[in-house]
């Protein structure tokens, strides 16, 4: 097992993150019980998005869905803190690209194939070209949620250049030295990837027309959403005091008001925004987003952070955050399927809330049954 250092100089794992702490003895809970919070939140953003976007649901719903914003940053979060370290790199570039390509790349090729095979086309009935399957693979829109995959290999390549260069000795050395690098660099990252989402609207209307200077797609994701991974690394590396952690998730929460505001004011709630108010839809390119998920992740490092775990407590908490990959890639296809149940077609918020709870339930539960076969588990 290879680790790496945090405050304090304890070793933690530092393989990325679906993959595996056990054996390590300074375990970080913290971080699986991040990662479980947010695949849930992953699976209510799916939930919740088809009511929300056509005006069906109150204000509580669309607060919760927008709340649930901050779910897939956190992942992003996480995989930077846990890969962005010396510790995966110690066996050289070649080595840590080899474990992490082997991971990935075949549950990216079985789920899109998967999606776009039985889902799109059988299942939904749509038609897939040879020119259109081309066109959803370098857009990496094989299905709603697999950008993800796309990103963090992406990340992954250019990680063991990254990483060397924010553990590198300098002038300022050691611990200290790599989270300030991280900090300055997240932050650099994160306003420009901001930057870049906002003009296409800043310019709408210009004399030179809407300008997109990055297009979203299989090979442009990571320069979009890499900077939350930097600033993982630079949270997993700050020492949060604890009244930094409540001022933190008071901030966090206060930024996802203010996005809550914004959206109900925006169709099919209120008139098309114009202007700054536009700026506003909650993306994960949004600055406030950003914040929010950057605030949220400090609170939960200043409040979990040193808590410990051991025993057979320890080991259930592993497994089910190991469980998240496979639930984050299958959550999608039950859910598809449960909505075709009357019942939980429905826009109530108690349907949608027993959608929610069976669609966490039954992934987990095809996941955790799925991961007892080894063919299974190598795309799980």
């Amino acid at each position: 097992m290879t680790t790496c250092s945090y405050p304090g100089g304890k070793p933690a794992d530092d393989r990325g993150t679906w993959h595996s702490t056990r054996g390590n003895t300074d375990y970080r809970p913290s971080l699986d019980v991040l990662r479980i919070a947010a695949v849930i939140g992953v699976i209510g953003v799916h939930v919740l998005a088809g009511p929300v976007q056509a005006g069906e649901a109150g204000l509580p719903v669309v607060a919760l869905r927008i709340a649930l914003t901050v779910a897939a940053p956190l992942f992003l979060m996480i995989t930077g803190a846990l890969t962005l370290g010396p510790g995966p790199h110690r066996a050289g570039a070649g080595a840590f690209l080899w474990r992490r390509v082997r991971r990935v790349v075949p549950a990216l090729v079985f789920w899109s194939v998967f999606y776009l095979v039985v889902v799109l086309a059988w299942w939904s009935g749509e038609q897939l070209t040879p020119a259109a399957l081309a066109r959803r693979v370098i857009e990496g829109e094989t299905y709603t949620h697999l950008w993800f995959l796309w990103t963090v290999l992406a990340i992954y390549v250019i990680a063991p250049v990254l990483s060397g260069y924010l553990s590198a000795s300098g002038h300022v050395a050691g611990a200290h030295g790599e989270r300030q690098r991280a900090w300055t660099v997240g932050v650099i990252w994160c306003s420009w990837a901001a930057t870049v989402a906002a003009l296409p609207l800043l310019t709408s209307g210009s004399a030179v027309g809407a300008i997109t200077p990055v297009t979203p797609g299989a090979l442009t994701f990571a320069l979009l959403y890499g900077g939350y991974c930097v600033i993982g690394r630079a949270v997993l590396l700050t020492d949060v005091p604890r009244y930094a952690a409540i001022a933190s998730l008071i901030a966090a929460i206060g930024l996802l008001a203010i996005l809550t505001c914004a959206r109900w004011t925006q169709p099919p709630y209120g008139p098309e925004p114009s202007g700054m108010l536009a700026l506003l839809a909650p993306s994960y390119l949004n600055p406030l987003v950003m914040a929010a998920s950057a605030a949220l992740f400090l609170a939960v490092q200043g409040m979990l952070g040193s808590w410990l775990l051991e025993g057979s407590a320890a080991s259930w908490l592993r497994s089910a955050g190991e469980a998240t990959f496979g639930i984050y890639l299958v959550h999608f296809a039950v859910l598809v399927m449960l909505r075709e149940l009357g019942p939980l077609g429905s826009s109530q918020p108690w349907a949608l809330a027993l959608l929610w709870l069976l669609t966490t339930v039954v992934s987990a539960g095809l996941v955790l049954l799925g991961r007892l076969i080894p063919v299974v588990r190598a795309v799980l």
